[in-house]
């Protein structure tokens, strides 16, 4: 008999891997947003703790952080 987490973590994780590879990189939480077929990123999120956990569980590499450089002009 099936876990339905398991099923559950199974669907997550080829969900993710369809973004990837309609994507051409990993998956970001907004380009959930693109894809209707799949869940929002906090399904994702509820599920796996964090959105890097679940992009880690489908065998993807997380994406790097952008920061942007700030600059301010004192006077």
């Amino acid at each position: 008999m099936s876990n339905w987490k398991d099923d559950k973590s199974k669907k997550l994780i080829e969900d993710l891997r369809y973004m990837k590879e309609a994507l051409g990189k990993t998956p970001s939480q907004n380009d959930c947003a693109k894809f209707p077929s799949v869940p929002s990123h906090m399904t994702f999120v509820r599920h796996f703790g964090d959105w890097n956990s679940a992009i880690k569980a489908a065998g993807l590499e997380p994406n790097k952080l952008r920061r942007k450089k700030i600059r301010v002009k004192l006077p």
